[in-house]
């Protein structure tokens, strides 16, 4: 699917995937056949949910692995107003580095169970960054939106050069011959690390259906 492909309406809610492809909110659902990919369990099958503390408006929940599997634990906490996620196996603010992220501000568990929307809570957690695929597919989007030949023509040799970079600096002219096109169109170059996104979307879903599931009290 490329960006041409959705019909969602809203450009800035697409999210950057490893294999160069792209998905949005509308497409959200699909995410969860690509966890996989990331080298994890995308339903963490046989985690439980264990509550490690509850007083004071804070709340520490551990999300455990099978009996026998060692490590992989994952720790969320509400501190009074934000979440935080932490552990063996959780992303990181921009890259999949387990060291862990705290969400903006005024966020709750209620809230963190209650995010449907893949977007929104990415953005509650994690930075984006410049991704090779987000630069290609949004430089092929402008092309097929372009009606002059010359700006199409360079528009989709900035999309193959960009397929071709790790980093802008790999191409230090890149950024600037974008720019004389369109001002804005660096900031849909950006996107989420896919691997790292995957992960965070596991873990809420995981604990969302366990949390929803755990005996209350009368």
């Amino acid at each position: 699917m490329s960006a041409a492909d959705c019909h969602c309406g809203n450009p800035s809610t697409h999210l950057s995937l490893a294999n160069g492809q792209i998905r949005c909110d509308a497409h959200a659902g699909e995410i969860a056949d690509a966890v996989t990919m990331s080298g994890f369990d995308r339903d963490f099958v046989g985690y439980r949910l264990e509550i490690e503390a509850d007083t004071n408006g804070y709340t520490i929940c551990r999300l455990s692995p099978p009996e026998g599997r060692y490590g992989g634990w994952v720790q969320v906490a509400d501190l009074r107003g934000s979440i935080l996620i932490y552990g063996d196996l959780c992303p990181g603010v921009l890259t999949h580095d387990n060291r862990g992220v705290i969400s903006v501000e005024k966020k709750s568990l209620a809230w963190f169970v209650g995010a449907t929307s893949t977007g929104y809570l990415a953005s509650k957690f994690l930075d984006t960054a410049w991704q090779s695929d987000a630069a290609a597919a949004h430089c092929r989007d402008l092309a097929e939106r372009e009606e002059d030949d010359d700006t199409r023509a360079k528009l989709e040799d900035l999309a193959d050069r960009a397929e071709s970079m790790g980093e802008p600096s790999d191409d230090p002219s890149w950024c600037d011959d974008l720019g004389e096109i369109d001002n804005d169109a660096l900031e849909g170059c950006r996107g989420y690390d896919f691997a790292n996104l995957a992960l965070l979307v596991a873990i809420q879903r995981r604990f969302r259906l366990l949390w929803l599931a755990r005996p209350v009290a009368p």
